[in-house]
Protein backbone atom coordinates (compact mmCIF):
# COMPACT_ATOMS: atom_id res chain seq x y z
CA UNK A 1 0.00 0.00 0.00
CA UNK A 2 1.48 3.39 -1.15
CA UNK A 3 2.15 5.81 2.23
CA UNK A 4 0.44 9.12 2.59
CA UNK A 5 3.22 10.69 0.80
CA UNK A 6 2.50 9.92 -2.06
CA UNK A 7 -0.95 11.76 -1.42
CA UNK A 8 0.84 15.07 -2.29
CA UNK A 9 1.21 14.01 -5.91
CA UNK A 10 -3.02 14.39 -6.17
CA UNK A 11 -3.25 18.46 -4.64
CA UNK A 12 -4.29 20.41 -7.30
CA UNK A 13 -3.92 18.57 -10.75
CA UNK A 14 -7.46 17.09 -9.91
CA UNK A 15 -8.77 20.14 -9.43
CA UNK A 16 -7.62 21.91 -12.47
CA UNK A 17 -4.42 23.53 -10.89
CA UNK A 18 -0.65 22.88 -11.62
CA UNK A 19 -1.43 21.92 -14.98
CA UNK A 20 1.59 21.19 -17.46
CA UNK A 21 2.39 24.09 -20.01
CA UNK A 22 4.51 21.47 -21.86
CA UNK A 23 6.44 17.88 -22.19
CA UNK A 24 9.53 19.36 -20.08
CA UNK A 25 7.25 20.26 -17.33
CA UNK A 26 5.17 16.96 -18.14
CA UNK A 27 8.48 14.80 -17.55
CA UNK A 28 9.11 16.53 -14.17
CA UNK A 29 5.79 15.86 -13.28
CA UNK A 30 6.30 12.14 -13.53
CA UNK A 31 9.58 11.67 -11.94
CA UNK A 32 7.89 10.96 -8.29
CA UNK A 33 4.86 9.32 -10.19
CA UNK A 34 7.51 7.13 -11.91
CA UNK A 35 9.45 6.52 -8.10
CA UNK A 36 6.12 5.54 -6.41
CA UNK A 37 5.05 2.80 -9.33
CA UNK A 38 9.00 2.04 -8.58
CA UNK A 39 8.66 1.49 -4.71
CA UNK A 40 5.15 -0.05 -5.18
CA UNK A 41 3.88 -1.97 -7.92
CA UNK A 42 7.06 -2.55 -9.77
CA UNK A 43 7.22 -6.57 -10.52
CA UNK A 44 4.29 -7.12 -7.68
CA UNK A 45 1.05 -9.01 -8.65
CA UNK A 46 -2.17 -6.75 -7.20
CA UNK A 47 -4.92 -9.29 -7.49
CA UNK A 48 -8.88 -7.54 -7.28
CA UNK A 49 -11.46 -9.26 -5.89
CA UNK A 50 -15.06 -9.07 -7.12
CA UNK A 51 -18.03 -10.97 -7.15
CA UNK A 52 -16.76 -14.06 -6.46
CA UNK A 53 -13.78 -13.48 -9.09
CA UNK A 54 -10.37 -12.03 -9.08
CA UNK A 55 -8.12 -10.51 -12.08
CA UNK A 56 -4.64 -9.68 -11.30
CA UNK A 57 -2.56 -6.92 -12.30
CA UNK A 58 0.99 -7.45 -12.97
CA UNK A 59 3.27 -4.23 -13.26
CA UNK A 60 6.12 -4.30 -15.23
CA UNK A 61 9.10 -1.53 -16.21
CA UNK A 62 8.15 -1.29 -19.88
CA UNK A 63 3.94 -1.14 -19.04
CA UNK A 64 4.57 2.52 -17.31
CA UNK A 65 5.10 4.78 -20.46
CA UNK A 66 1.90 3.18 -22.08
CA UNK A 67 0.15 4.97 -19.38
CA UNK A 68 1.78 8.49 -19.72
CA UNK A 69 0.48 9.97 -23.06
CA UNK A 70 4.11 10.43 -24.21
CA UNK A 71 6.27 8.22 -25.99
CA UNK A 72 10.20 7.97 -26.29
CA UNK A 73 12.77 7.36 -28.80
CA UNK A 74 16.22 6.44 -28.59
CA UNK A 75 19.24 8.20 -30.37
CA UNK A 76 22.11 6.10 -31.70
CA UNK A 77 24.75 7.70 -29.43
CA UNK A 78 22.70 6.99 -26.22
CA UNK A 79 22.43 3.52 -27.69
CA UNK A 80 26.06 3.05 -28.07
CA UNK A 81 26.71 3.77 -24.35
CA UNK A 82 24.83 1.01 -23.59
CA UNK A 83 26.96 -1.23 -26.44
CA UNK A 84 30.35 0.16 -24.69
CA UNK A 85 29.40 -1.34 -21.17
CA UNK A 86 28.63 -4.39 -22.57
CA UNK A 87 24.47 -3.78 -21.73
CA UNK A 88 21.48 -5.09 -24.11
CA UNK A 89 19.96 -1.22 -25.40
CA UNK A 90 17.13 -1.39 -23.52
CA UNK A 91 13.62 -0.86 -25.58
CA UNK A 92 12.44 2.74 -25.60
CA UNK A 93 9.71 2.29 -22.86
CA UNK A 94 12.26 1.17 -20.63
CA UNK A 95 14.62 3.80 -21.11
CA UNK A 96 12.06 6.27 -20.73
CA UNK A 97 11.31 4.20 -17.54
CA UNK A 98 14.95 4.57 -16.30
CA UNK A 99 15.64 8.38 -17.25
CA UNK A 100 12.70 9.57 -14.99
CA UNK A 101 14.23 7.79 -12.16
CA UNK A 102 17.99 9.27 -13.08
CA UNK A 103 19.33 5.73 -13.88
CA UNK A 104 19.60 5.90 -17.91
CA UNK A 105 22.98 6.12 -20.11
CA UNK A 106 22.04 9.70 -21.51
CA UNK A 107 18.88 11.78 -22.50
CA UNK A 108 16.18 9.72 -24.56
CA UNK A 109 14.09 12.06 -26.72
CA UNK A 110 10.90 12.37 -25.13
CA UNK A 111 8.03 13.31 -27.48
CA UNK A 112 3.89 13.69 -26.71
CA UNK A 113 2.07 11.00 -27.78
CA UNK A 114 -0.66 12.87 -27.00
CA UNK A 115 -1.58 16.84 -27.08
CA UNK A 116 -1.23 18.09 -23.80
CA UNK A 117 -4.66 18.42 -22.39
CA UNK A 118 -4.54 15.00 -22.70
CA UNK A 119 -1.19 14.51 -21.28
CA UNK A 120 -2.35 16.80 -18.08
CA UNK A 121 -5.72 14.28 -17.61
CA UNK A 122 -3.30 11.10 -18.19
CA UNK A 123 -1.64 12.85 -15.21
CA UNK A 124 -4.14 13.46 -12.95
CA UNK A 125 -5.03 9.79 -13.22
CA UNK A 126 -1.75 8.39 -12.81
CA UNK A 127 -1.39 10.55 -9.38
CA UNK A 128 -4.85 8.03 -8.16
CA UNK A 129 -3.04 4.88 -9.77
CA UNK A 130 -0.50 5.26 -7.36
CA UNK A 131 -2.54 5.10 -4.35
CA UNK A 132 -3.89 1.95 -5.19
CA UNK A 133 -5.72 0.02 -3.85
CA UNK A 134 -8.11 3.02 -1.54
CA UNK A 135 -8.18 4.41 -5.08
CA UNK A 136 -10.09 1.91 -7.05
CA UNK A 137 -13.62 1.27 -6.11
CA UNK A 138 -15.37 -0.94 -9.20
CA UNK A 139 -14.38 -2.78 -12.08
CA UNK A 140 -16.11 -2.76 -15.43
CA UNK A 141 -16.06 -4.82 -18.17
CA UNK A 142 -14.58 -3.15 -21.11
CA UNK A 143 -17.25 -0.97 -23.85
CA UNK A 144 -13.86 -0.37 -25.94
CA UNK A 145 -12.51 -3.74 -27.76
CA UNK A 146 -9.18 -2.10 -26.97
CA UNK A 147 -9.39 -3.31 -23.43
CA UNK A 148 -10.87 -5.94 -21.17
CA UNK A 149 -11.49 -4.24 -18.04
CA UNK A 150 -11.46 -0.80 -16.39
CA UNK A 151 -10.39 -0.11 -12.61
CA UNK A 152 -11.28 3.04 -10.58
CA UNK A 153 -13.40 5.35 -9.22
CA UNK A 154 -15.57 8.44 -10.17
CA UNK A 155 -13.10 10.61 -11.47
CA UNK A 156 -9.99 7.84 -13.13
CA UNK A 157 -10.09 4.17 -14.31
CA UNK A 158 -7.62 2.12 -15.71
CA UNK A 159 -7.49 -0.34 -18.79
CA UNK A 160 -6.19 -3.72 -18.88
CA UNK A 161 -6.01 -6.28 -21.24
CA UNK A 162 -5.76 -9.87 -20.48
CA UNK A 163 -1.71 -11.18 -21.25
CA UNK A 164 -0.77 -15.06 -22.06
CA UNK A 165 1.28 -14.97 -18.57
CA UNK A 166 1.14 -18.06 -16.12
CA UNK A 167 -1.47 -17.25 -13.39
CA UNK A 168 -0.18 -17.47 -9.94
CA UNK A 169 -3.18 -17.34 -8.61
CA UNK A 170 -5.60 -20.23 -10.07
CA UNK A 171 -8.82 -17.86 -9.68
CA UNK A 172 -7.07 -15.07 -11.26
CA UNK A 173 -6.03 -14.30 -14.95
CA UNK A 174 -2.43 -12.20 -15.24
CA UNK A 175 -3.86 -8.66 -16.53
CA UNK A 176 -0.95 -6.03 -17.91
CA UNK A 177 -2.28 -1.91 -17.82
CA UNK A 178 -2.88 -0.62 -20.56
CA UNK A 179 -4.18 3.00 -20.30
CA UNK A 180 -4.63 5.60 -16.86
CA UNK A 181 -7.66 8.10 -18.05
CA UNK A 182 -9.08 10.89 -15.72
CA UNK A 183 -12.71 9.46 -16.71
CA UNK A 184 -15.26 7.75 -14.43
CA UNK A 185 -14.98 4.30 -14.30
CA UNK A 186 -18.71 4.01 -13.97
CA UNK A 187 -19.55 5.71 -16.94
CA UNK A 188 -21.40 4.54 -19.83
CA UNK A 189 -18.80 5.53 -22.32
CA UNK A 190 -16.57 3.25 -20.37
CA UNK A 191 -18.80 -0.12 -19.62
CA UNK A 192 -19.69 -2.54 -21.81
CA UNK A 193 -23.52 -2.54 -23.04
CA UNK A 194 -26.11 -4.16 -20.69
CA UNK A 195 -23.46 -4.73 -17.78
CA UNK A 196 -22.78 -2.24 -14.40
CA UNK A 197 -19.29 -1.85 -12.85
CA UNK A 198 -19.37 -4.06 -9.58
CA UNK A 199 -17.09 -2.90 -6.36
CA UNK A 200 -14.14 -4.41 -5.63
CA UNK A 201 -14.73 -6.44 -2.25
CA UNK A 202 -10.27 -6.67 -1.65
CA UNK A 203 -7.17 -6.31 -3.20
CA UNK A 204 -4.31 -8.65 -2.48
CA UNK A 205 -0.49 -7.27 -3.44
CA UNK A 206 1.98 -10.42 -3.90
CA UNK A 207 5.59 -8.97 -3.35
CA UNK A 208 8.10 -9.02 -5.65
CA UNK A 209 10.21 -12.30 -5.49
CA UNK A 210 13.05 -11.13 -3.67
CA UNK A 211 10.86 -9.54 -1.32
CA UNK A 212 10.18 -11.28 2.09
Amino acid sequence: MAPRFYTFLMRGSMMGADRVKNLSDAVERLRPIAQAYNDFFLNRHYIFEFANTSIDVHWLKHHFMHLTGLRCDVPLQMRNSYRRRHLQVPSGSEIFYDFLLRNSFGKPEIKAGHNLEIINLKLAALEQLIRMPESVEYIAESGNSKYDFFLGAENWCLGVTCTDEPSIDSDAKVHAPRTAQARSVLSTNITKTGTKPIPIIDTRIIPRLNEN
